[in-house]
């Protein structure tokens, strides 16, 4: 994210502190909020709730980046998960696929259950039916033997996958590709974030792009807005995702 160049322009300090799941567990906030030594506090994670609550508790100017939950008391930046969702399933449905599956864990965030909602959006507007219930797994814990297990247990494969993440689409592309499936002759896949190998992948792989570095710009000057008007709404702040549309995404060969 581009939050050490913004600070550093302001000539403020940035410190990093990482999150111990022990800290989680026992609540226990870094000395430098504890004792009040920032002006300003940046949430990148998904924190639990009873952690960032007792973040806000301390009253220092607090944004939250890609989470928010309700009754928060704080500026939240989201992505558009919903509409982001619609996209890349609409795009399936443009290129013919009507059984679309979806992996992800919408326990774990937010961010996963609005891009179901997404999901199930396109359907509606497209008039079609929800895929078969088996090709919907919204519990999927982000580790190689539950994906594996998941897609071995299928008597067959959908036409399309869509994951929440780029972890999920690494494990449903290397069980594709492991058991001689074709990308996208056999089965389309596509996902959520861009990381490295949505990029990097052969064949590269459909996504929607989130801008990391307008995401630091945005929190950054939301937190120097929140300390000039402390008083003020708390504000959500959705940012739109772009479709890129690569290989791994074609046409449904009947």
């Amino acid at each position: 994210m581009s939050l050490k160049k913004e600070t550093e322009e302001l000539n403020w300090d940035l410190a990093l502190h990482p999150i111990t799941a022990p800290q989680l567990t026992q609540m226990a906030l870094p000395s430098c909020i504890e004792e009040k030594k920032v002006d300003g506090v940046i949430i990148l994670s998904h924190l639990t709730d009873e952690y960032i609550d007792k973040i806000i508790s301390t009253n220092i100017p607090t944004i939250i980046i890609d989470h928010h939950y309700p009754n928060i008391q704080a500026d939240c930046i989201l992505t558009n998960n919903r509409f982001g969702a619609y996209q890349i399933t609409h795009h399936l449905i443009q290129l013919g696929h009507r059984e679309i599956g979806f992996i992800g864990n919408i326990n774990y965030s937010p961010s996963y259950q609005e891009r179901l909602e997404g999901y199930y959006l396109a359907f509606k507007k497209a008039g079609l039916p929800l895929p078969h219930e088996k090709f919907i797994k919204t519990d999927m814990i982000e580790e190689d033997e539950n994906v594996y297990t998941y897609l071995d247990s299928l008597d067959m494969q959908p036409t399309a996958w869509f994951c929440v993440n780029d972890g999920l689409i690494f494990y449903a592309y290397s069980y594709l590709q492991k058991n001689n499936f074709h990308i996208p002759n056999d089965v389309s896949l596509a996902c959520y974030d861009n990381g490295d190998l949505p990029r990097l992948a052969n064949p590269s792989i459909t996504t929607m792009d989130v801008d990391l570095d307008y995401y630091g710009k945005c929190a950054f000057s939301q937190l120097l807005w929140r300390m000039e008007n402390p008083t003020q709404p708390f504000r959500e702040i959705l940012l739109p995702s772009i479709l890129l549309i690569r290989e791994s995404t074609g046409k449904i060969i009947k």
